[in-house]
């Protein structure tokens, strides 16, 4: 009788990776940073300590070597600057409008802004804090991290938003991110906050037992006809670090059984499972004592009806044969050429 080998080992701890908690929620960017300095009265003390200058000059640096930055300072209004130099001698402005960076990133289609401010709400009619928080949660920004700056006893902190607005600079965002936490180490002393989004890519399977897919060390024969379907246990790891993790559904994202391009095999359905389906209290770093059942059913198998993929298979076959002989004869005569 005719046997299917099967990798599914391999399908499952691929499906695993690609998992969220939490609730319903390419390319390099080219450029399109910028940085927004709050100016607004309530600022003074942090600009007259150097601790705004201590902030910007490590950001620029990390941007720099991404590829540059514009300024700007921003208050009732937001103005374009040349340099932080600049924003030293505007007068200090009535009001903090955090609404108006927004719309300046979108009206300059920003790839990534970064915004250092008190984070000190305003309630004038002409600027409205409540409309920036509800930008942050909007479709317009896609990623929000804040890194938290200590300031002396007695006064508030301050806050670096970085906001992710066009998803082909996700590379450089966390190249930015990572570049700004080592440069500005010795001012910020603080871990940077992952705030959105937080119904994906938040937590990671740190423990899983293949024996149920293996054989012998080599990987799981099924029987032709015999439905394929099998699983793993794994647990998780939350991986923030700021953000309690309950009652949240689980849901696998962009994960589906594949085989080879070339392959005349077609699955039944491609189906990936997890049970229990929900983390019902998990702490900031911590690992599940749970353990969850990950289940890969691809049904029945049968071959593509096409002729032209049978064609393709049988070069594929071909090309393979020829380039591992190739490289069988490359490797005698390196050693008796030696």
């Amino acid at each position: 009788m005719a046997r299917l080998a099967s990798a599914l080992a391999g399908l499952l701890l691929c499906a695993a990776l690609p998992t969220a908690a939490g609730a319903q929620a390419g390319a390099q960017a080219g450029a399109g940073q910028a940085i927004f300095v709050d100016r607004s009265g309530s600022m003074r003390p942090y600009f007259e300590s150097g601790l705004i200058g201590s902030i910007v000059r490590p950001l620029d640096l990390a941007a720099n070597a991404h590829g540059g930055v514009t300024e700007f300072a921003f208050s009732t209004d937001v103005s374009r600057v040349r340099s932080l130099e600049q924003i030293n001698t505007m007068p200090f402005g009535d009001f903090t409008y955090l609404d108006k960076v927004i719309d300046a990133c979108e009206r300059q289609h920003t790839s990534i802004g970064w915004i250092i401010t008190d984070n000190i709400e305003d309630t004038g009619a002409a600027g409205n804090t409540e409309r920036f928080y509800s930008k942050l949660r909007g479709d317009e920004v896609r990623r929000v991290t804040v890194f938290p700056v200590l300031a002396q006893p007695g006064r508030p902190g301050l806050v670096i938003y970085a906001l992710l607005f066009d998803s082909a600079a996700n590379d450089l965002y966390d190249g930015m991110l990572a570049g700004f936490a080592e440069a500005g180490k010795g001012v910020i002393r603080t871990n940077p906050l992952r705030m959105k989004p937080v119904d994906r890519d938040t937590i990671e399977v740190t423990s899983r037992s293949l024996a149920p897919l293996t054989r012998r060390g080599g990987p799981k024969v099924y029987e032709s006809g015999v439905p394929i379907r099998d699983s793993v246990e794994v647990r998780f790891k939350s991986k923030f670090d700021h953000i309690q993790i309950v009652d949240s559904a689980l849901r696998v994202l962009g994960a589906a059984p594949a085989f080879q391009p070339d392959s005349l095999l077609v699955p039944e359905r491609r189906e990936v499972h997890l049970t229990p389906d929900r983390i019902r209290s998990l702490g900031p770093g911590d690992e599940t004592t749970q353990v969850y059942l990950l289940t890969v059913d691809l049904g029945k198998l049968q071959l593509k009806s096409s002729p032209a993929a049978w064609w393709k298979a049988a070069w594929a076959s071909r090309a393979r044969r020829r380039n591992s002989t190739s490289s069988s004869r490359s490797r005698f005569h390196s050693r008796t050429s030696v």
